[in-house]
């Protein structure tokens, strides 16, 4: 959502006499919840883009590096690969987004560490004046560390040992 969206609407409520509108509700609540999410996504998306172009260009190699693809047929959902690993960060409701981590080889044992980490939902709630807020088992998202916790687990899981 742009920084004065929500002028322009309170510009049109005033210009078209709508004076019973309330923030919030219904309708409006599920936009701004979704557009709030797609809003997210890009952001983790776009900071991922960044960190894993240095990741590639220190590593120096030109085949094996980290590369990031949007999803078929979503407006912002996003997947890292790498020899074969799968990090995916999806949403299918508004105000909640999946992050996954597979591997195509299903025959690999998982450990126990890998199966707790497979998973993760990250959550909005409404916060102070009506701020969207992204948590993690009720902390506090903060886009840096989670793009730096996920790229770092990615790297070490898809490390290839040729």
């Amino acid at each position: 959502m742009g920084k004065i969206d929500w002028i322009k609407d309170l510009v049109y409520s005033e210009t078209h006499g709508v004076k019973d509108t309330q923030w919030g509700s219904g309708e409006d609540y599920q936009l701004e919840l979704q557009s709030a999410t797609t809003s997210f996504l890009r952001e983790i998306k776009e900071s991922f883009i960044d960190y894993v172009s240095s990741f590639n260009q220190l590593r120096g190699l030109s085949t094996g590096g980290v590369k990031i693809y949007g999803i078929a047929n979503t407006v912002s959902d996003f997947m890292l690969f790498r020899n074969g690993y799968k990090l995916i960060f999806s949403s299918k409701i508004p105000g909640e987004i999946r992050v996954s981590f597979t591997h195509h080889n299903n025959n690999l044992p998982i450990s126990a560490e890998d199966q707790d980490l497979s998973e993760a939902t990250l959550s909005a709630r409404y916060g102070a004046f009506g701020e969207i807020i992204w948590t993690h088992q009720e902390q506090f998202v903060k886009i840096d560390y989670l793009v730096k916790y996920y790229l770092t687990l990615f790297a070490k899981k898809s490390c290839s040992t040729d």
